[in-house]
């Protein structure tokens, strides 16, 4: 024994001993177990073996064989941690995941508790006491009873380091997790006929289903930022009391029976440091040292958190001497759980696949329906938008986004609805080769659309509507989706503009000569005008001076089509000039119109002559005296005799007129004659 100790020792991995002193003592532990359990004396405690021990000690220094201490988490450290945590949390099942560990890190840090205590804290563990709503956070330390053993935290004066906020944040998804996932469980049962046994399974996914739903709604409607104190709200009441407070999560739900272990939070702490920039071996983040820093530069201050603003833990002595007044002791809550009442969130026909789905859609189907009724949105039909809200709450990568929009397209085309996944937003996203292409393609569109006239007549009117036209082709809106837009399909934001409710999503560039949020809205000052009767000589005059008003659509126009034809002349398509009916633009104009500019060349844009609104005049146009050919001298002969004659029309009108009121004047007096009413002359 003594043999090998001594080569162990004299191992070295470079310039340092390869095993310390306290390595030597932990082999000399687990041998002298060995041996003690079956019954042979420990050989630790043989002279020999003392001897050589002691000479191992003696011959290593301070500087040979440092003690590897990690340095406390300072609360600059934490702060980063708990940013960086805030940060990554794309998805409500993340955000419920950084809410465990925030809480986790808070009152570990807070409490100078070790791993194996958070590990070992059950819900009723930890409770506010003192004066009103409380002052302090008790948290129970081990199983004893003394009131000298547990913990009591202040209100931290940071929102995001504070152990009461970060504890309710927790302890709300805890507790609405198991209020609906008991409720559920109790009316599953209730429902079931005594004389039918329910499969345990069924009915532990059906409550799970049911407390995911809860969870769901209360990450989405939680109101708040994380830089404000919520410290001051109600306590929940959690139904489980005695239930594990910091639990393992699948999926993003708290398993009711998963605590957490000593080596699981070693290790998160690791991986959230490592994402943080922060060295994970270089840091101890529920040491003691850190509670004892913060204790001994306390001062007598009078408002619990004013004597500790950064939340540390305190003991009921230091309390007494910086208050002058004891707490009154800490009461934990007992097992009493809330009565069970009616599951909300139970709604099974709402999420019940369609009939004549396919059963490997089933389970993503439902999923989906259960993320539609917890955040309030229809799952059948479902909008465009809400699906790319379900992506985006759901991380993960493209086969398994695919796998759900399959899902969700396949139920709404069984139901014998149209698939809200065929949006080019969603098929862009999903599709790496679609991507690419239309990374090229909005290369090219933009290199052509800052060439095209956004003033002039009529060289600006087509120079808009083609910018739009391009824009959304290069969106990856086919050319049948363009031609059946109407103008309440395109709403415009400051930073992105969407298309037939989801239908497609663009983003602002900030760029003026191409951003697609930009050309969209000098199209809408274009239509605007458009349809009414003295809308093209409105555009001729502004455009022609680049003065058009920015003012968007006219709600009277939502149903008009968003791309009508224009002739040459900028004319629009008008039924008796009401403005009742616009020709749309057919598909097969907007392709040609796209294919034009993708092709080739760019196309001509011609500026025709205008006219000042206050020179012109309400009578019709003189035609202009041309030569034509023999053939044509005959007909236009005719034409101008015709003319002379309809000048005419008005006069002989007027006469008939007059005429006709003679004879009602004569008929009149004839039978009042006939009456008696009146005597002739």
């Amino acid at each position: 024994m003594a043999k090998y100790l001594a080569e162990a020792a004299r191992e070295r991995a470079g310039a340092e001993y390869r095993y310390r002193s306290s390595t030597f003592t932990v082999w000399l532990a687990a041998i002298g177990e060995r041996h003690t359990n079956a019954g042979h004396p420990h050989p630790g405690i043989d002279p020999l073996i003392v001897e050589a021990m002691r000479k191992i000690r003696g011959r290593r220094t301070g500087a040979t064989d440092p003690a590897r201490r990690a340095e406390p988490l300072a609360p600059a450290d934490l702060e980063t941690l708990v940013i960086d945590i805030e940060a990554r949390a794309q998805g409500w099942a993340a955000q419920v995941a950084a809410r465990r560990d925030i809480a986790l890190l808070a009152l570990g840090f807070s409490g100078g508790l070790h791993r194996d205590e958070l590990a070992r804290l059950v819900v009723q563990d930890v409770a506010p006491v003192g004066d009103g709503v409380g002052e302090w956070l008790a948290v129970r330390r081990g199983d004893t009873d003394s009131d000298s053993a547990n913990r009591y935290l202040p209100k931290g004066e940071s929102a995001r380091l504070c152990p009461w906020c970060a504890h309710l944040r927790w302890l709300a998804v805890i507790a609405d997790y198991d209020a609906a996932y008991e409720r559920a469980s109790h009316t599953m049962r209730s429902d079931a006929n005594s004389e039918t046994t329910m499969d345990p399974e069924a009915v532990r996914e059906r409550a799970a289903d049911a407390g995911a739903a809860a969870v769901i709604r209360l990450v989405h409607t939680a109101k708040g930022s994380p830089d404000r104190h919520i410290c001051d709200g109600p306590w929940p009441c959690a139904p489980s009391p005695e239930a594990p407070l910091f639990r393992a999560l699948r999926n993003g739900l708290p398993q009711e029976d998963g605590s957490l272990t000593a080596g699981s939070i070693t290790r998160m702490v690791h991986q959230r440091a490592v994402a943080a920039g922060l060295d994970p071996a270089a840091i101890d983040p529920f040491g003691t040292r850190s509670r004892h820093a913060q204790t001994s530069a306390l001062g007598h201050a009078v408002e619990p958190r004013a004597l500790n603003p950064i939340g540390g833990a305190l003991s009921p002595w230091t309390i007494r001497q910086n208050l002058g007044r004891d707490l009154p002791p800490a009461v934990f809550p007992s097992g009493s759980r809330p009565p069970l009442g009616q599951d909300e969130d139970l709604d099974t026909n709402a999420r019940r696949p369609p009939l004549g789905l396919a059963a490997r859609y089933h389970r993503p189907w439902e999923l989906f329906a259960r993320w539609c009724a917890a955040t309030d949105h229809a799952s059948l039909p479902a909008a465009p938008l809400t699906v790319a809200a379900y992506l985006d709450d759901h991380p993960g990568s493209r086969g398994t986004h695919r796998t759900r929009l399959s899902a969700i397209n396949q139920a709404h085309l069984v139901a014998g609805l149209p698939a809200p996944g065929r949006a080019a937003t969603l098929r862009t996203a999903l599709n790496e080769h679609r991507s690419a292409r239309g990374e090229r393609i909005t290369a090219r569109v933009n290199s052509i659309v800052r060439q095209l006239p956004t003033k002039g007549w009529t060289r600006g009117l087509f120079g808009r509507r083609n910018a739009a036209l391009l824009m959304l082709s290069a969106a990856g809106l086919t050319y049948a989706q363009i031609a059946d837009l109407v103008q309440e399909d395109l709403t415009l934001h400051d930073d992105h503009a969407i298309i037939a409710n989801g239908l497609a999503s663009i983003a602002a560039t900030g760029d003026p000569d191409t951003c697609p949020v930009g050309i969209l809205r000098r199209w809408t000052d274009v239509v605007r005008l458009a349809p009414h009767p003295a809308g093209r000589g409105l555009l001729e005059h502004h455009l022609s001076r680049n003065t058009l008003p920015a003012a968007g659509f006219d709600p009277a126009h939502a149903k008009l089509p968003l791309f009508t034809s224009f002739d040459a002349r900028g004319y629009t398509a008008m039924h008796d000039n009401l403005v009742t009916w616009l020709r749309p633009l057919s598909a097969t104009s907007i392709a040609t119109i796209v294919a034009a500019h993708l092709s080739g060349p760019l196309p001509a844009y011609r500026t025709r002559a205008t006219v000042p609104l206050r020179e012109r005049s309400s009578a019709p146009p003189v035609p202009e005296s041309i030569e034509l050919e023999d053939t044509f001298a005959a007909g236009v002969a005719a034409r101008h005799r015709d003319h002379q004659r309809l000048n005419d029309v008005g006069s002989l009108w007027d006469d008939f007129d007059d005429r006709a009121d003679e004879v009602t004047r004569m008929l009149e007096r004839a039978l009042a004659i006939a009456d008696g009413t009146l005597v002739p002359d």
